[in-house]
């Protein structure tokens, strides 16, 4: 996903089973770069930092999960947000960093 300054990645993860899941992804093996990631799980709200693949996810019975996966920047950066499943790509504009800012 791209929008403005933002460039990061969006992961759903289906289960179509009757039964819970669990299982392990490797990011790597999707083209993301191995390394620290920030992963914003957006139906929960919760956060995940990514030191080294995989990312465990677990799943209840015919449940989703959708993440959205930042590489990690020397500065502060968005990396999610509730209000629309693509996660700041529709309600952020643009995102800047002012390193001699207050």
């Amino acid at each position: 996903m791209k929008s403005g300054s933002m460039s990061f990645y969006l992961l759903a993860v289906f289960n179509w089973s009757e039964d819970s899941a669990a299982g392990e992804i490797d990011i790597t093996e999707l083209g993301l770069e191995a390394g620290d990631h920030h992963c914003w799980e957006f139906w929960e709200s919760r956060y995940e930092h990514l030191g080294a693949p995989p990312l465990r996810v677990e799943l209840p019975a015919r449940g989703c999960k959708l993440f959205a996966i930042h590489p990690v920047i020397d500065h502060p950066q968005v990396i999610g947000t509730t209000g629309h499943y693509a996660q700041g790509v529709v309600e952020i504009e643009n995102v800047w960093w002012d390193e001699g800012g207050n």
